[in-house]
C-alpha cells in the first residue's frame, strides 16, 4: 500500500494532535466512492497492547478477504512500542504509526478497510478511518467503521 507522509507522528502533545485535526477534517469528503457492487476486497484491521517493564507495546493486524468468497488472500502484521498513551478523541495518533507499518507490507490495495473506530462520527468530526484515509495514496479506498 502506498502512504502519503502526512505528518512523522513525532508529536507529544494534544495540542498538536487537535492542531492536525482541525486542519484535515476541513478537507473530508463525506461522499461514499465505492458501491457494494464493485467491492472486491476487503481489509479488517485491528490492534492488541501489552506493558512490559512500564512500557506500552502493540501489534496491528490486517487481513484481506476476497468480498465475494470470503477468502483470505493476505494477511499482514506488525508489532512495536506505543509512543502515545490513550488519550480520548486522539487514538488515531496511538495506532496509526503500527497501521501505517503493517498496511505498507500490503502487496494488496484493498477496497475498503473496516476498523473498530470512528471517522465522521468522532467527537472532532476526524476519527480513525479519516485520519488512514489521509494516508493512503489510493484514492480507491473508501473507510468504513466496522459494525
Amino acid at each position: 500500500m502506498n502512504i502519503n507522509n502526512i505528518h512523522d507522528f513525532n508529536l507529544n502533545q494534544e495540542n498538536d494532535f487537535l492542531t492536525i485535526q482541525t486542519k484535515l477534517k476541513k478537507h473530508i469528503n463525506l461522499e461514499n466512492p465505492i458501491s457494494k457492487d464493485a467491492l472486491q476486497t476487503c481489509a479488517g484491521v485491528d490492534l492488541a497492547y501489552w506493558e512490559k517493564d512500564g512500557e506500552a507495546f502493540g501489534v496491528c493486524s490486517i487481513i484481506v478477504l476476497d468480498f465475494h468468497t470470503k477468502r483470505v488472500i493476505e494477511k499482514v502484521h506488525c508489532a512495536g512500542k506505543i509512543a502515545v498513551p490513550y488519550i480520548a478523541g486522539f487514538l488515531a495518533f496511538r495506532e496509526l504509526p503500527l497501521i501505517i507499518k503493517a498496511a505498507k507490507k500490503l502487496t494488496i490495495e484493498p477496497d475498503v478497510f473496516l476498523f473498530d473506530g470512528n471517522g465522521y462520527l468522532h467527537i472532532n468530526h476526524i476519527g480513525l478511518r479519516h485520519m488512514l484515509r489521509f494516508f493512503s495514496k489510493s484514492q480507491r479506498s473508501a473507510l468504513r467503521k466496522l459494525t
